[in-house]
C-alpha cells in the first residue's frame, strides 16, 4: 500500500469518527417514517464512510457532504424494503400496507 492510499485512508478515518453523530441525526429524522433505528443507523454510517472515502474538499464543507449522502442512501434504503411495522398492542403481528407507488421516479400516494 503506498503513503497517499494509507494517509487518505486515514483522513477518511477521521471524518468518519467526526461525523458518526451526524449519521446518527439524520438517521433518526427518518425514524418516524416506519423503520427500525438499527437498520438506519447502519445504513447512515455506509453513506458515511462511503461520504468520506470520496470527500473532495474543495467542492464543498464535509458535513453539507456527508448529509446529502446519507439522505440519498436512507431514500433508496426506504424505496427498496417496505417495512410493515408491528401493530401498536400486538407485538407479534405484522400490519399490512401497501407499497408505494412510483411515478415518473417519485413516490405517489
Amino acid at each position: 500500500m503506498n503513503q497517499n492510499h494509507t494517509q487518505s485512508q486515514e483522513a477518511a478515518r477521521r471524518l468518519f469518527l467526526e461525523n458518526m453523530r451526524l449519521a446518527f441525526r439524520i438517521a433518526g429524522d427518518f425514524l418516524q417514517r416506519g423503520y427500525d433505528l438499527d437498520d438506519l443507523k447502519q445504513e447512515a454510517l455506509i453513506a458515511l464512510w462511503d461520504a468520506a472515502r470520496w470527500f473532495k474538499p474543495d467542492i464543498r464543507p464535509f458535513n453539507i457532504w456527508a448529509g446529502l449522502c446519507i439522505r440519498k442512501r436512507l431514500r433508496r434504503h426506504m424505496q427498496r424494503r417496505v417495512q410493515k411495522p408491528l401493530i401498536q398492542g400486538h407485538p407479534g403481528r405484522l400490519a399490512s400496507i401497501p407499497a408505494p407507488r412510483v411515478c415518473r421516479g417519485l413516490m405517489v400516494g
